[in-house]
């Protein structure tokens, strides 16, 4: 199934800047999809709604990127958490990554990013899966 996140301040009462990236997703559920991102948030011990969420910080906490590591988040090859800039290499991309690893991480999936075509929400956006859990603006930080 084709979902469209949309990260960003999709409700435009701030910067109003967004971007909607589709991601194609083989073997679980919007629903399942949502329950995991609940497990990987008590696993892992932090929310990637709550990294990038202020106007213009795209900050991941070296903590989280350390408990990533541990967990075998998909880092690009040449990403070095000891240099000074290392949240440089995380970009807006490497943040949708991060949202669909805590979708997907523990369950058999398989998912990549697509471009093209309106697709239904998955995260960020008024048609998102309305559970007890809002969508908020996940990726704020990153557009200046």
């Amino acid at each position: 199934m084709k979902y469209k996140i949309t990260v960003g301040d999709w409700s435009d009462d701030g910067h109003g800047k967004t971007e909607t990236f589709i991601v194609d997703v083989v073997g679980a559920s919007r629903k399942q999809m949502f329950d995991n991102y609940k497990r990987n948030v008590d696993r892992l011990g932090f929310d990637p709604q709550n990294i990038a969420n202020e106007y213009e910080d795209s900050y991941w906490p070296r903590e989280a990127v350390e408990k990533l590591q541990e967990v075998g988040f998909p880092f690009p090859e040449e990403f070095d958490i000891d240099d000074e800039y290392y949240s440089d290499w995380l970009d807006l991309e490497m943040y949708v990554n991060l949202i669909m690893f805590f979708m997907t991480n523990g369950l058999n999936v398989a998912w990549g990013i697509v471009k093209g075509e309106e697709m239904p929400t998955l995260i960020g956006g008024y048609d998102g899966y309305k559970s007890d859990r809002h969508t908020s603006h996940f990726g704020y930080g990153y557009f200046h």
